[in-house]
């Protein structure tokens, strides 16, 4: 089931004026940006859709079938896009500057649409890693070089919405583009960010440092800084993060399984909060944060030579056709790790050949002593 379908059946017909954009209304629109709207209306600010419109639009295209975008991006997210329709909460929103950007090399995923309420304000979102293998090696890219491609074009995506539309902002982003909301609030200008009211990212990966934790701009965006992930969230726990969360129930029990919005599980306007992130949750954060801290330079190099070769071995644009593929893609990939340079296998059984004893430590310090990787990692 849908959780947030709750939120629509009680608040589907009342409108921003009396019930302000909400965290719930954040989780909603970035779960239904899934889907693939960049085939149904035009890139660019020039012109606008309805959009229970667009929704139509994308049903239409896909067969008037409830169909997903990709393996792991199920017809959930179909489903999500035509319950909205029937609501008069959303009825009057229009949509523009609908962008989509893929490239092989340098990897890049990067996709943005913005949001124009019937009150004069706006919501950018961004969206997280689609099907797109080049989307994934992205994320690795995270890691392993710091900055990628759709930092500079989040940045140039805000700059343009902000000189196109009258209006504050609300910023959201889930997964990859949680981490893209929180960086359009870090490094937009001063008085960008003055015009932000609220900023969500919804269990988004942090970044190669915490630095940006004692930055003014950090310092400045907290009060409208909304981050959610779920009670025993892993993507969340990925790179250098900031703790300053509020954690949702999931349906589901696994920590990769409830990184999907549609199971986080609302209580009215609001997410159904818990108290904290759950062990598992904290131990995993712990681990991480020591495999990527003792990581040298050779170790993230033989990472992404690692990947690179794997993604360009499987000859497949997105998960989807692996999939399809795989009595012909599987081998292919099979061979490609089979032939990496031994150099570069040991380099990788180096980087992680500590887990165990991370795992241990942290279990440790967890379970038995009570201790918190906030407490841990930022002392």
């Amino acid at each position: 089931m849908i959780q947030f379908d709750k939120f629509l059946k009680e608040y589907g017909d009342v409108s921003f004026d009396d019930q302000p954009f909400c965290d719930v209304d954040a989780i909603i629109l970035c779960n239904i940006f899934y889907n693939c709207f960049e085939q149904v209306v035009p890139d660019g600010f020039e012109t606008r859709t309805n959009l229970p419109r667009m929704c139509y639009k994308m049903y239409a295209y896909n067969g008037y079938r409830h169909k997903g975008s990709g393996l792991i991006l199920n017809k959930n997210i179909s489903i999500a896009m035509m319950s909205l329709t029937a609501c008069r909460r959303y009825k009057d929103i229009e949509v523009t500057g609908v962008r989509h950007i893929y490239e092989k090399n340098p990897a890049t995923q990067f996709d943005a649409m913005t949001l124009i309420l019937p009150s004069g304000q706006n919501v950018i979102i961004y969206e997280g890693t689609d099907d797109t293998l080049a989307g994934w090696k992205e994320d690795v890219d995270m890691l392993t070089k710091g900055e990628i491609p759709s930092h500079k074009l989040t940045l140039d995506y805000l700059s343009e919405a902000f000189d196109s539309l009258d209006g504050d902002f609300y910023i959201a982003g889930h997964s990859k583009g949680g981490h893209l909301a929180l960086y359009a609030g870090l490094y937009c200008t001063d008085e960008q960010r003055k015009r932000i009211i609220r900023l969500y990212n919804l269990e988004g990966p942090g970044f190669v440092n915490h630095d940006f934790l004692e930055s003014d701009a950090y310092k400045e965006l907290l009060p409208k800084y909304v981050h959610i992930v779920p009670q025993s969230a892993m993507f969340g726990m990925l790179l250098a993060h900031d703790y300053d969360f509020k954690v949702v129930k999931s349906t589901r029990i696994f920590g990769l399984l409830q990184h999907d919005l549609a199971t986080w599980k609302t209580n009215g306007y609001k997410i159904y909060s818990q108290n904290d992130v759950t062990n598992f949750s904290k131990i995993f954060d712990l681990v991480m944060y020591n495999v990527i801290d003792e990581a040298e330079e050779e170790h993230l190099e033989a990472l992404d030579e690692t990947f690179t070769a794997l993604i360009d071995a499987s000859e497949c644009v997105g998960l989807m056709d692996f999939a399809k593929t795989a009595t012909k893609s599987v081998p292919r990939v099979i061979k490609a790790a089979e032939k990496l340079p031994e150099e570069q296998k040991d380099k990788l059984k180096d980087m992680f050949k500590d887990v165990g004893k991370y795992a241990e430590c942290a279990f440790r310090d967890i379970c038995k002593n009570g201790l918190n990787p906030k407490d841990l990692i930022l002392s």
